[in-house]
C-alpha cells in the first residue's frame, strides 16, 4: 500500500467541492455524509447477501461508496478546521487499545 498525501487530497477534493458547491452550507454536508454512509452500508448488505455472480461488482460499488464517504469527510472535516490525518492518528491510538466487546 502507498502512503496516501492526506494534504494534497483535501486540497483537491476541496477546490473541487468549492467550484461545483459553492456556498453549501454545512448542514447539507452532514446530510451527504449520512447518505453516502447509507450507500456503504447497503453496498455491503449486497455484498453479504447478494448473488454470488454479482461479488465483483458489488465489491466494486463498496470500494467506490467508501470513496464518497471518505470525500465527504475531507470537506466535512475542512469546514470545521479539523485534521483528518490527526483525527485518523488519534482514534486509532483509542480504538486500538480498547478491551475488545461486543460489536
Amino acid at each position: 500500500m502507498s502512503h496516501l498525501d492526506v494534504d494534497g487530497l483535501t486540497r483537491r477534493v476541496v477546490e473541487w467541492h468549492g467550484r461545483s458547491f459553492p456556498g453549501s452550507p454545512n448542514a447539507a454536508i452532514g446530510l451527504k455524509l449520512a447518505e453516502e454512509a447509507g450507500e456503504c452500508a447497503k453496498a455491503v448488505n449486497l455484498l453479504e447477501h447478494g448473488p454470488a455472480a454479482w461479488r465483483t461488482a458489488y465489491l466494486d460499488n463498496l470500494q467506490d461508496e467508501i470513496g464518497d464517504v471518505v470525500i465527504v469527510l475531507v470537506v466535512l472535516a475542512h469546514r470545521y478546521g479539523l485534521d483528518l490525518e490527526e483525527i485518523v492518528r488519534s482514534r486509532s491510538f483509542v480504538v486500538t487499545n480498547r478491551t475488545p466487546g461486543p460489536v
